[in-house]
């Protein structure tokens, strides 16, 4: 079964607020960054006791602590999402708008352009989810592929969504 559409940049938006919610990179790279954040937080809390003795400065950076473990990660989520669209302006090549076609097959999901063609094996396809505008194809918790619904004959989505589920559930 095979479809084509053509992306635009709401696509790509849709694309980028996938990866940042499922991607096991984000996620990591979230928890790191507390973490590291954390243990900054307590060396310097050691530091000044260490050199001043308790102090109310050593009161603030306690009172950092969970502010940092649960208000800023919610923070940082929000202003990523928030930048999005700024990002994806700034980063889209010519090639992110290319129009691509997506192939079916019992051995792989086949995804070309103009210029590129590439087979994921249904192995490394980790999820398949729809919403009320796309459908998610998510691949090996790197990186998505997203296909928007309203630009796609119902008979065709319906097709193409069938073959993958069947291809991906023989598969694993």
């Amino acid at each position: 079964m095979e479809i084509e559409y053509t992306p635009k940049e709401e696509d790509l938006i849709a694309i980028a607020k996938c990866q940042l919610e499922k991607s096991n990179n984000a996620v990591s790279y979230m928890r790191r960054f507390q973490k590291n954040f954390i243990v900054g937080l307590l060396l310097m809390c050691v530091g000044i006791y260490m050199i001043i003795g308790p102090s109310i400065l050593l009161f603030g950076f306690a009172v950092l602590i969970p502010f940092v473990g649960f208000v800023y990660p919610s923070f940082h989520r929000w202003r990523l999402k928030k930048n999005i669209p700024t990002i994806i302006r700034r980063k889209a090549t010519a090639m992110s708008y290319a129009h691509i076609k997506l192939k079916a097959l019992p051995d792989g999901l086949v995804q070309s352009t103009e210029l590129t063609q590439s087979r994921i094996d249904w192995s490394l396809i980790n999820g398949v989810h729809e919403d009320h505008d796309y459908l998610y194809i998510v691949i090996d918790g790197t990186y998505s592929i997203v296909i928007p619904r309203n630009r796609i004959a119902l008979e065709d989505y319906a097709a193409f969504l069938t073959a993958v589920q069947t291809y991906r559930a023989s598969a694993v």
